[in-house]
């Protein structure tokens, strides 16, 4: 794909970024709207968005790809949990704040950013192989993930969090659309192109949130955390393109390689702001690296998409 191509995807999509934080400024949007509009893209319209894309192929894969999607896509978050813990400890991160470093180096915002960027540059049909890699994802985010910030607890709530995720409508919808491919349906008739119709909400919507949610923070403190340069580095550009080349060398399927790859490649995943909250861990390493991190991948996915 050519690389001029793929960065004015990422232009474009910078663009509805942009306007967010615009009309956020401007009062349009504000914590409230994001907040309910949020929970359309990620209940409603991102999960019609994943069913539609059975449609978006005439030739579904089969088990053994699937099976090398979900083990490709285990693989390289295993990878991401390590460097993880061991950038942070490089780091020699403070203790009260370790929590947030991990999480932000191991997960990306693959929901909000990771569908929208994956049609854009690699086309609609990414987003069907996208959902399946997104399965085990999600998974490890709801568990080991959350786990990070609990100072106690034990693999009781690791397994409790790991089952609530299971009734999240964005899994439902992968595992739903995993057992229509397996079952060979890509044809959902006048159900589907409703489902593709209310799906189109995802990018736009998710754009202007990512703006809007921006446009809350002092962007002069985003820019004196030595730490968080070095996190958003390896979020965004160190741990894909690790990932990248072992499946490169391994010999995995182009198309499943350019998907893994991309998927763990996006900026910060929201949620670590979220938990910050819950568990009171100090939140201002995980706003400066969200930040960073959603301006940087402006250069960096396209870096990434060009090297497949």
């Amino acid at each position: 794909m050519d690389v001029l191509y793929i960065a004015s995807q990422m232009v474009m999509l910078s663009l509805p970024i942009a306007l967010g934080y615009a009309i956020h400024k401007a009062g349009i949007m504000n914590d409230e709207v994001d907040h309910g509009l949020s929970r359309l893209v990620l209940e409603v319209a991102l999960p019609c968005l994943i069913v539609s894309s059975i449609s978006s192929v005439e030739v579904l894969p089969g088990a053994g790809t699937v099976a090398v999607v979900l083990a490709c896509s285990a693989g390289a978050y295993v990878f991401a949990l390590a460097m993880g813990y061991a950038v942070s400890a490089a780091m020699r991160v403070p203790e009260d704040v370790a929590p947030a470093y991990r999480y932000l180096i191991t997960f990306g915002n693959c929901g909000f950013m990771g569908f929208p960027v994956a049609e854009a540059v690699l086309g609609q049909q990414s987003v069907l192989l996208l959902a399946i890699a997104n399965i085990p994802a999600n998974l490890v985010m709801f568990s080991l993930g959350v786990s990070m910030f609990r100072s106690h607890g034990g693999w009781r709530r690791m397994l409790a969090s790991c089952a609530a995720s299971l009734r999240t409508p964005t899994l439902i919808a992968s595992i739903a659309t995993l057992a229509l491919v397996l079952a060979g349906v890509n044809d959902l008739g006048i159900l589907g192109g409703a489902f593709d119709i209310v799906g189109q909400l995802t990018t736009p919507a998710a754009l202007l949130i990512v703006g809007s949610s921006l446009a809350r923070f002092d962007l002069r403190a985003m820019f004196g955390n030595w730490r968080a340069y070095v996190a958003t580095f390896f979020r965004l550009l160190a741990i894909p393109v690790v990932v990248l080349v072992a499946l490169q060398a391994l010999g995995v399927n182009p198309a499943i390689t350019a998907v893994v790859a991309l998927g763990i490649g996006m900026p910060v995943a929201t949620n670590g702001t979220l938990y910050c909250l819950q568990y009171d861990v100090d939140l201002k390493p995980m706003v400066q690296a969200t930040f960073l991190s959603v301006v940087g991948s402006i250069a960096t996915i396209p870096l990434v998409v060009s090297l497949i």
